[in-house]
Parts: C-alpha cells; structure tokens; sequence
C-alpha cells in the first residue's frame, strides 16, 4: 500500500526516503560541489622539500646528499638523548639523595615532637590530679586545725599540772 500512494506509513521510513534524496542531490553535484577548496580560498598543498636545513654539526653546509644529512641528524639526535639520559640518571640521584635527608629530618622531628610531648604530659597535671589537690586542700586545712586544738589543749594541760 506504501507504494501505491507514495507516503510513508513510518517516521523511520521518511526520514529513510529523506536521507536517500539528499545523497541523490549531493552526488549530482559531484566531486564535492562548491564545498571545494576554491571556494574558502585555501592554498593548495605544498609537497615541496625547505629550501633551508638546518646545519647540523660535522656536516658540510652545502650537502646535498639526504642519507649523509639523515646519518648526520640521527648521530645528533642520539649524542642528545644521551645527553638527556645522563642529566635524567643524575636529577634521580640527587632527588633521591634529598629524599633520604628529607627522611631523616621526619623521623628527628618526629622524635624531638614526641619527647616534648612526653615532657609536657610530664609536667602537666591533670584535671583529675588537680581536684584531688582542690580536696586534699581542705583536708590538710581541717587536719590543721584540730592539730592545733589538741596541741592548744595539751599545752594548757602541761601549764596547770607544771604550774598550777
């Protein structure tokens, strides 16, 4: 039935229908259409070689032979790589050597921090000790006075017996 009216029973086979005609029109353009490079006005592309080589060291500047320049650039690269090796192996060395100092200055620090710890827990008293001494307080005071009571009271009793 889809094909005896021409319409579409779907959404799907619309846009099916849809995407078909647009292909249709963009290949009878053909070859791009206007969407060239012409139209942006992009230069084509250049395939050429520079015209300017870098010098290289040991290699005359007016070489023209690519392998003696290829070899020449390759012995460069490698003499720098070796270079840049050498500088890595010793930055590891000297970064390690500073992670074991950084090490042992953690590890005194830590001592020096827990001693003083230990010390200050050492002279510091506790609330705890510090109410006991609040009671103890009261204590001695009361213990005191009747210390001097009977002392007092002793005292009188030795006068009247020596004296009186």
């Amino acid at each position: 039935m889809v094909e005896e009216t021409g319409k579409p029973k779907t959404d799907e086979q619309r846009r099916d229908r849809e995407a078909s005609e647009y292909w249709a029109r963009v290949s009878a353009k053909g070859g791009g259409g206007s969407d060239g490079p012409e139209q942006y006005g992009r230069q084509p592309r250049q395939t050429e070689m520079a015209e300017s080589i870098p010098s290289l060291p040991g290699v005359d500047p007016n070489e023209i032979d690519p392998l003696v320049i290829i070899t020449a650039g390759l012995r460069a690269n490698a003499e720098a790589v070796k270079e840049g090796t050498a500088e890595a192996k010793a930055t590891r060395r000297e970064i390690a050597a500073s992670d074991r100092r950084t090490e042992q200055q953690l590890e005194t620090l830590k001592k020096y921090v827990l001693d003083n710890t230990t010390a200050i827990g050492a002279f510091t008293h506790s609330e705890q000790m510090l109410a006991n001494a609040e009671i103890a307080k009261y204590w001695w005071g009361v213990g005191g006075f009747v210390a001097g009571l009977v002392v007092l009271e002793a005292g009188q009793l030795l006068w009247l017996h020596f004296f009186g």
